[in-house]
């Protein structure tokens, strides 16, 4: 949903994966509507390659509203891609200090 903010989809995947299976969230918003919506992505680091597919496994098509405990429905669906930055480090050195409104999680 794109009022989220990273504690808030750290949370989401908690119902899927444990906490400690992910280090790292980042949810960038966007500058139009005064910055009170993110940008309709977000990054996750897992800590290993199992845990992104246990993660992937369990949410990728599902509806939004599905992975935050609510009826099926029509609406955007989970996706995940490969990211360029990988690694805890290298994505709290990337985001740091973003202009995208909420720090990472």
């Amino acid at each position: 949903p794109r009022s989220y903010s990273a504690s808030d989809l750290a949370h989401a995947l908690q119902r899927f994966v444990r906490r400690e299976r992910f280090n790292f969230v980042y949810v960038p918003w966007g500058h139009g509507a005064k910055g009170k919506a993110n940008m309709g992505f977000g990054f996750v680091n897992f800590v290993d390659h199992d845990a992104f597919l246990a993660a992937r496994a369990k949410t990728e098509g599902k509806a939004w509203v599905q992975l935050c405990g609510g009826e099926p429905r029509e609406g955007r669906s989970i996706e995940w891609s490969e990211a360029t930055v990988q690694g805890l480090h290298e994505n709290l050195r990337r985001f740091e200090g973003s202009e995208h409104g909420h720090p990472p999680l």
